[in-house]
């Protein structure tokens, strides 16, 4: 389970438990920090560690928890970080509607 919490935005259509079984989880939130799974990482880093995972596999899909106060333009930047090194099975983790 991760430690990192953040408030994840709400959804309609949000199914529990659907990523609990994934593995690359990336985490940012309201002020700007970045997890991998749980590893405090800066956003220059974070390409170069995608990078060795998407060496063992670019199958894996990615799933990203945001703030719901974050910005988007950090979604935008992590998310290109992932596509510059092949990974594109790119997930936005939510909940429920509250």
């Amino acid at each position: 389970e991760l430690s990192v919490e953040v408030g994840l935005p709400a959804s309609e259509s949000a199914e529990p438990g659907t990523n609990e079984a994934l593995k690359v989880v990336i985490t940012y939130d309201d002020l700007g920090r970045v997890f991998l799974g749980e590893r405090l990482l800066e956003l220059d880093q974070l390409e170069s560690e995608l990078a060795k995972l998407a060496e063992i596999s670019t199958d894996q899909p990615v799933i990203l928890r945001g703030d719901k106060e974050a910005k988007v333009g950090l979604q935008s930047r992590i998310m290109d970080a992932a596509y510059a090194v092949g990974l594109e099975d790119i997930r936005l983790s939510r909940v429920g509607k509250e």
